[in-house]
C-alpha cells in the first residue's frame, strides 16, 4: 500500500500536501443531555379546541431546539372557517398520514396531497390546510425556525387563536386508555 510518506520519498518531495499541513478548523461540539426521544404519553399536547386543527407536539424534552415535530389532525374543510391564515417564522414540512388534504398558500395555487405525499413550504407565507373528503386528515408536521423557543411560540399561537375564539386551550394530561383526547381537558 502506498502512503503519502512513501510517495513523497520516491518523488523527492519534503513537504506534506496543504490539506495535511492546514486541516480545516473544527467547530465545537455542543453536548446534549436531554433525551433525544420522548415517549408518546410524555409528548406535549396542545389542543386549541377549534374546529380547524388539533395539535400534538412531539418530543418536547429538548429545549432550545430549532425543529418542532407535531401530529396535526385537520378538521377544516373550507377556508371560510379561518379568520386568517397561519403565518410564522421558518419553514414547514407536511407529510400526510391520513388524507387527502389541500394546502392553500398566499402565493401559490392550492396543492392537493394524498396519503404518503409531502410538501415543504416557507412558513412566513400565509398558509392553511384543509381535509378533503368525509373524514378528518392526519399529518406529521415539522416546523423549523432559526429562533430559539420556536416550540413555545407555536404553542402560544395556538392558545392565542383559541382565546380569540373564546375557546379553551390546554396542555392535556396523558391520555387515559379508551378515552378520546377531548375528554381529558382540564376544567376551566
Amino acid at each position: 500500500m502506498t502512503s503519502w510518506c512513501s510517495s513523497a520519498r520516491a518523488s523527492g518531495s519534503t513537504s506534506a500536501p496543504s490539506s495535511m499541513r492546514h486541516p480545516p478548523p473544527r467547530s465545537p461540539v455542543k453536548a446534549v443531555t436531554a433525551p433525544a426521544r420522548a415517549s408518546p404519553d410524555r409528548a406535549r399536547r396542545c389542543w386549541s379546541g377549534r374546529p380547524n386543527y388539533d395539535y400534538r407536539y412531539l418530543c418536547t424534552d429538548l429545549s432550545q431546539r430549532l425543529w418542532c415535530p407535531s401530529l396535526i389532525t385537520i378538521r377544516a374543510r373550507s377556508l371560510v372557517r379561518f379568520s386568517q391564515l397561519s403565518r410564522h417564522s421558518g419553514e414547514e414540512f407536511i407529510y400526510v398520514l391520513r388524507g387527502p388534504i389541500e394546502v392553500h398558500t398566499e402565493h401559490y395555487a392550492p396543492a392537493r396531497l394524498n396519503e404518503g405525499d409531502a410538501l415543504y413550504i416557507d412558513s412566513t407565507m400565509a398558509h392553511a390546510s384543509l381535509a378533503i373528503g368525509d373524514t378528518d386528515a392526519l399529518v406529521i408536521n415539522v416546523c423549523y425556525s432559526p429562533s430559539a423557543g420556536h416550540l413555545q411560540n407555536l404553542v402560544d399561537l395556538a392558545r392565542a387563536a383559541a382565546l380569540s375564539a373564546d375557546i379553551e386551550a390546554v396542555d392535556a394530561p396523558p391520555r387515559e386508555a379508551g378515552r378520546p383526547p377531548w375528554l381529558n381537558r382540564s376544567p376551566k
